[in-house]
């Protein structure tokens, strides 16, 4: 799990060179200028199945991550 936004930013890069997926295709969004950061259409490119459950303490998100 990534420390912090840095290290959250260098996984994202990551997945998507091993999904083979230039970063340059991805629309992202600073999370000050639009809620919701790189946001569900990244989200949807790097997963095969994602499973939100809300609780009481907010939210909790699964991913199952498509083979490279």
């Amino acid at each position: 799990m990534p420390t912090s936004a840095a290290a959250a930013r260098a996984r994202v890069c990551d997945l998507l060179r091993r999904a083979g997926i230039s970063l340059d295709s991805v629309i992202a969004a600073d999370a000050l200028d639009q809620p919701g950061g790189y946001g569900w259409p990244l989200i949807e490119r790097l997963t095969e199945r994602v499973d939100v459950r809300s609780h009481g303490g907010g939210k909790t998100v699964s991913a199952e991550l498509r083979p490279a």
